[in-house]
């Protein structure tokens, strides 16, 4: 809204840059920025530059289309910095949006080349959500005398309306287990996070052969087949989505209402991203974690604050193990309590051999007729 409110609708020149991280980003925030365009008397030119597109024909488009604001994906911004730079005003917004994952998918040269084709005295803007060794090198090069707004509460590691579920598979394969948790009762949208592509598409073909509506996304799929996919996962075709980090980070997909970890992802920051996927705007929301609690990854992500609570699951509902331990507790108590009770026949007490073996059995057969009555 404020790059919306200091655009100057007489300069025909590019006055803000947005760069996201994926495609996927990219056409949702400029799909936004149109929507926020129908509201203004008179309209601002955005141009939307991606992957899969036909390059010439964007050429032509900025050259002399004459864009306001340029949304896009640093790999195609810097195909085209040549077009971009001679059509530029002379002061620019430019906006570098989950800028951590921006660096993490190896666009840090991309993104050098962009911020040095600026103009002299160009505002820069960082957004992201968690920031790394990379981003703060980054922030320290370009950014001068800057200012750090933090939004959340530094001590809320996650949303406090995410349930956050521990699950052990035990002797169970994580597909059949996440199966299970996902078809235990009706959910209005489920995200299954993998770590690799091809975990995506064993989970993927595991689900769809039990006859389920499930998608999959990843990087490796073609860019017109991953955008009908988030057409369709909006449109609500599918029930379930099984993705890697690539749907993690940014995408505003509404309805998620449980969100499933196939395993802890090797960078811990994007457990948050990924569980930060439900409970939006107010709503509550469940996410399953899928490991062993002896895991090494667990362990960390408690260190930093982060909590579990330990379930299983026993006929379709969830049992927190935390209880169960506790009954067992009180039982084996309540259990020597009684034996110390039991009074041994002096006769019992001199039979040998196997005298100790019998005597264990006499105080069994005791608690046993006192637990009956």
């Amino acid at each position: 809204m404020p790059i919306f409110n200091n655009l100057n609708l007489n300069k025909k020149k590019i006055q803000a840059i947005i760069v996201l991280p994926s495609r996927e980003l990219a056409e949702q925030l400029y799909q936004m920025s149109q929507e926020i365009n129908n509201f203004l008397s008179e309209s601002f030119k955005i141009q939307l530059l991606i992957g899969g597109k036909d390059i010439k024909e964007l050429q032509k488009k900025v050259c002399h289309n004459q864009p306001q604001i340029i949304v896009g994906t640093p790999g195609r911004i810097v195909s085209l910095l040549s077009e971009i730079k001679a059509n530029m005003a002379d002061f620019v917004t430019l906006v570098i949006d989950e800028a951590d994952m921006t660096l993490d998918l190896g666009n840090a040269s991309d993104l050098q080349l962009i911020l040095e084709s600026m103009p002299i005295h160009s505002q820069f803007m960082f957004f992201s959500a968690t920031i790394n060794e990379q981003l703060q090198a980054l922030i320290k090069k370009y950014l001068h005398s800057s200012i750090t707004i933090k939004q959340t509460n530094s001590h809320q590691i996650i949303n406090k309306n995410v349930t956050n579920y521990l699950i052990d598979p035990h002797n169970l394969s994580h597909e059949e287990l996440i199966y299970r948790l996902i078809t235990r009762q009706p959910e209005y949208l489920v995200f299954i996070f993998a770590n690799t592509k091809k975990r995506v598409e064993e989970i993927y073909h595991f689900l769809h052969d039990k006859g389920l509506k499930v998608a999959q996304m990843h990087g490796d799929l073609p860019s017109r087949r991953r955008h009908q996919v988030m057409k369709r996962i909006l449109n609500l075709d599918f029930n379930f989505v099984v993705t890697t980090d690539l749907a993690a980070r940014g995408i505003d997909i509404p309805g998620i209402s449980l969100v499933i970890n196939d395993d802890i992802p090797n960078n811990l920051e994007y457990f948050v991203h990924r569980v930060g996927r439900t409970a939006r705007m107010g709503n509550k929301g469940l996410a399953i974690t899928v490991i062993s609690r002896h895991d090494q990854k667990v362990q960390k992500l408690q260190e930093k604050g982060i909590k579990f609570q330990e379930v299983r699951l026993f006929n379709g509902q969830f049992q927190k193990i935390a209880l169960r331990k506790k009954r067992q507790e009180r039982q084996k108590n309540y259990y020597s309590k009684q034996q110390s009770m039991v009074v041994i026949p002096k006769r019992m007490k001199k039979v040998k051999p196997g005298y100790k073996r019998r005597i264990k059995s006499f105080k069994k057969r005791q608690i046993n007729r006192k637990l009956k009555k």
